[in-house]
């Protein structure tokens, strides 16, 4: 951009109407000289910080508006996060990014506490709102209508109902992380032997280990970890007594180690 300006002295009868003259053609020549140069952008005005805040209320640039940046990441799921929204009317962001392992849901619930109630959406990596709206009213509840995909990120927006200054909301936020437990294996043949049984099973979903457990009639269940491994003897029983056994699925999820449900326990009598 090229910015120009001109300036031809006028010659008047008198200092005093000259001096006037000058110091007026002065302040025209710096007005369009600033003018200039704020349309260049040398003097265009630097973007307002975000706020400081706690974690927990960490809020967009004044006004709220859509931006992500200054979102909250939510790495521990299962846990309340409580906040209050902004009294200017700006947004509370958050964000959690979902597994990409199979059999992993996620549900995103919000409380409004006090007197105000809240505006609340769930938005997707792109930033288009996914949901139909779950901000709570007073004193209550609601929760995210939104079907969230394995390995992607998503956004939480919060703010008070009507997003008005002067009114600040405070509120409960909690994304739950449910992990689909493994079924409960299916035994295929429990056979007998001298002193011993074997016990073979089929492979579950999500079942990444298993353990095996037996008791003889009346006793008491003895657990034996089996690995991947879909079969196992189990050896020094007493021979003509008769013994149950049972059989449960391990899924490794993060640092736990999940497991299921038990399989119905079948019986067999060991040779004498």
């Amino acid at each position: 951009m090229h910015c120009s300006s001109a300036y031809a002295p006028t010659s008047f009868g008198g200092d005093t109407m000259e001096r006037s003259i000058s110091k007026k053609m002065t302040a025209l020549v710096l007005g369009a000289v600033l003018a200039c140069l704020c349309a260049m952008g040398f003097l265009a005005p630097q973007p307002a910080l975000a706020n400081e805040l706690a974690p927990a209320q960490l809020t967009a640039q004044a006004g709220g508006g859509d931006n992500p940046d200054v979102a909250q990441p939510i790495t521990k799921f299962n846990k309340t996060i409580y906040g209050t929204t902004k009294d200017d009317g700006s947004y509370c962001w958050y964000k959690f990014k979902t597994s990409s392992k199979p059999g992993v849901s996620y549900t995103v619930s919000l409380v409004a506490n006090g007197s105000n109630g809240l505006g609340a959406h769930c938005k997707d990596s792109s930033f288009q709102q996914i949901d139909s709206g779950f901000g709570p009213t007073a004193g209550n509840g609601s929760t995210c209508d939104a079907e969230f995909s394995s390995g992607q990120t998503y956004y939480i927006v919060i703010r008070a109902r009507d997003g008005k200054s002067g009114v600040a909301a405070s509120y409960a936020l909690t994304v739950k992380q449910i992990v689909e437990k493994p079924q409960a294996p299916i035994i295929k043949n429990v056979k007998a032997g001298k002193k011993s049984l074997k016990v073979s099973y089929y492979k579950t979903q999500f079942g990444s280990k298993y353990q095996i457990a037996v008791k003889k009639a009346g006793g008491t269940w003895k657990k034996y970890n089996n690995g991947k491994k879909l079969s196992k003897t189990i050896k020094g029983l007493q021979k003509g007594k008769r013994y149950y056994v049972k059989v449960k699925a391990f899924r490794h999820f993060g640092k736990k180690w999940i497991g299921g449900a038990w399989s119905p326990a079948q019986s067999v009598k060991v040779k004498r």
